[in-house]
């Protein structure tokens, strides 16, 4: 499977989105980096404030996470809604790559 040019291991076979809380620290590190990543990506200078709605899917036991954020950013001194999709690698340091991110509607 493969996700934004990111080769990622197909997922269990009737794997599903599952909801989770967006206010953990987790998560709302994991939106703080997609952020970061998409500003280093595109040189923008958009700031993070906050992941308002999380979903997670497990992949194989040696492929990570996928987690599915919806998140507010400022950018030009405008709020504005994104959705961005992280994979979590299993490592020693859980290595994040950002798979996704685009604007919302």
């Amino acid at each position: 499977m493969e996700i934004g040019k990111v080769p990622i291991k197909s997922p269990p076979a009737g794997a599903k989105w599952a909801w989770i809380p967006p206010k953990q620290q987790r998560i709302q590190s994991l939106g703080d980096f997609a952020v970061k990543e998409q500003n280093k990506r595109w040189r923008w200078n958009m700031g993070f404030h906050d992941v308002f709605e999380s979903w997670k899917m497990v992949l194989a036991a040696d492929a990570g996470n996928l987690y599915l954020l919806h998140l507010n950013a400022v950018k030009n001194e405008i709020m504005l809604r994104y959705q961005a999709i992280v994979w979590v690698e299993p490592s020693k340091n859980d290595t994040m790559i950002l798979v996704s991110f685009k604007g919302l509607i």
